[in-house]
């Protein structure tokens, strides 16, 4: 799948109702720039509870023309890992390549004849990775895979306090898939004439023995460092101070997998006490939606990271005072008293196409119905009733800033309003009494009409749901110039953060 721009994506995701699968907020992260934090996370861990640094491992060879035994010990220095998400029925899967950086191997103990193993000759590629997630530790720095809920199962976050859940490999979980190889990496020359000088490094001890060696990683993964925890998300409930805040309740993930080009992994929150997403095989449902529907990655080229957003109820409820009524020397008038609660106004996730990136359409309206009646001297008296419609339907301005939040303060003037007076019908006798189906131009000319409003809804923490693998950092550089997209939710797109 090639790369597609943002104006590409944008519309095509206007083709579809949405495209969460009904999730409220869908983060997704690059594979190249997810490894550079994985990297990252590898030169800063100093506990060896993230990433494995040094890997020791015990095989047993059997000498093909004596049938002797021997013990053969290897110590392999790992360097930092790159990840590749894979696409299967079971799921989000993932693979780990892990360059060999240096090591030994000794045969029966025998130090005085232990074989150097140099830098970059072997990588060390672990395939059919489950991904699960599990609480994370009382710190950023602690990590935990206790209790891990499966990929297909959903996170759920305590009510009662605030905790951070991880998305991590695990290993233990992998038991049945987990597949090991082992690959010399070194100059082709190697392959054909072991004693080239270019070919220091290569080790004997491992070439001839490779298949016990996988299952000696094998079997050590899930036993020796089966407390190693490589994380690849964290999302927390924690509650940002001020605005309106999106807390997440639950999440799952899954990877995007298209034929070619860039692997992703997308972390699906939910907001809301009711999990409307869709849970049965998620990680099958993105793929078919974004690279069968839509035919084009989530994120857009240019940017590493891409963020989804439902529609913003924003819940507000404004009461209309009761309208004044003045007096004139030629009429004795009166109406009711108009006392309305106004509906929720609705911010339309829809890109008014004259718009610039950065306005959304707010769509409000609003009726009600009064009765009038009037004396005017020497005409009598009139009387009536009509219906008066209110919409509004205009662009506002949501402005995007750096520290992950979304401003939706904006004005509604009264001059944004369109009225309409729809008089109620009445029959022959109603008018031989002084009925009338028409309405009065002094009835036109009152303030019937909404007065000015000034909407202020603070600001929406929004990417303060998600956090990548060093939490106390910022992860995604929000690209502020190409402002929020509204193609049927919010997206908005940047860059995976890797700067310290």
């Amino acid at each position: 799948m090639s790369p597609s721009d943002l104006s590409n994506i944008v519309a095509k995701m206007k083709t579809q109702a949405s495209t969460t699968l009904g999730w409220d907020v869908v983060v997704n992260y690059g594979e190249i720039e997810l490894n550079n934090l994985l990297a990252a996370a590898y030169e800063a861990d100093s506990t060896g509870n993230k990433a494995i640094t040094e890997f020791r491992c015990k095989v047993t060879s059997t000498d093909d023309e004596t049938g002797d035994d021997h013990n053969i010990d290897y110590t392999f220095e790992f360097g930092p890992p790159s990840i590749t998400f894979l696409e299967t029925d079971k799921g989000a899967m993932c693979s780990l390549t892990i360059p060999v950086m240096g090591g030994k191997a000794i045969k029966d103990g025998n130090q005085d004849k232990a074989q150097d193993i140099g830098t970059n000759v072997y990588t060390i590629t672990l395939n059919n990775l489950l991904l699960a997630t599990a609480k994370g530790g009382v710190t950023d720095d602690e990590v935990s895979s206790e209790n891990p809920t499966p990929y297909d199962k959903p996170f759920v976050f305590s009510t009662s306090s605030e905790e951070s859940g991880i998305v991590f490999i695990d290993f233990e979980a992998s038991d049945k898939d987990l597949a090991v190889d082992i690959t010399f990496t070194g100059p082709d020359v190697c392959k054909l004439n072991d004693t080239d000088p270019n070919c220091k490094g290569r080790s004997p001890l491992v070439d001839s023995h490779k298949e016990l060696i996988s299952g000696g990683i094998k079997h050590e993964l899930l036993t020796t460092y089966k407390h190693v925890i490589y994380e690849l998300a964290r999302t927390n409930n924690k509650k940002p101070s001020g605005g309106i805040k999106l807390v997440p309740k639950s999440f799952m993930f899954a990877s995007f997998v298209p034929d070619d080009g860039e692997t992703i992994l997308s972390l699906f929150i939910q907001t809301r006490d009711t999990n409307n997403g869709i849970q049965s095989r998620l990680n099958s449902n993105w793929n078919v939606l974004w690279g069968t529907t839509l035919g084009c990655p989530p994120i857009p080229s240019g940017s590493t990271a891409s963020g989804l957003y439902l529609s913003v109820d924003t819940k507000e409820r404004l009461e209309e005072p009761e309208y004044t009524v003045w007096d004139d020397p030629l009429l004795i008038t009166y109406h009711s008293a108009i006392n309305v609660l106004l509906p929720k106004l609705q911010l339309t996730l829809e890109q008014d196409p004259t718009s610039k990136p950065g306005f959304c359409r707010g769509s409000w309206s609003y009726e009600y119905r009064f009765s009038w009646s009037a004396a005017v001297v020497g005409l009598g008296e009139s009387r009536g009733s009509a219906t008066v419609q209110n919409t509004l339907n205009d662009n506002f301005p949501i402005k995007i800033s750096e520290d992950y939040k979304l401003t939706l303060n904006f004005k509604v003037l009264k001059d944004d309003w369109s009225v309409k007076v729809i008089p109620d019908s009445t029959d022959f006798w109603d008018q031989l009494g002084g009925g009338s189906d028409q309405t009065p131009t002094w009835i036109l000319s009152m303030n019937i009409g909404i007065p000015d409003l000034e909407i202020n809804m603070g600001s929406l923490d929004y990417f303060l749901t998600t956090n990548l693998l060093l939490p106390t950092r910022k992860v995604i550089d929000i690209d502020t110039e190409l402002g929020l997209q509204i193609p049927g939710d919010f997206f908005i797109v940047g860059n995976v953060e890797t700067s310290k």
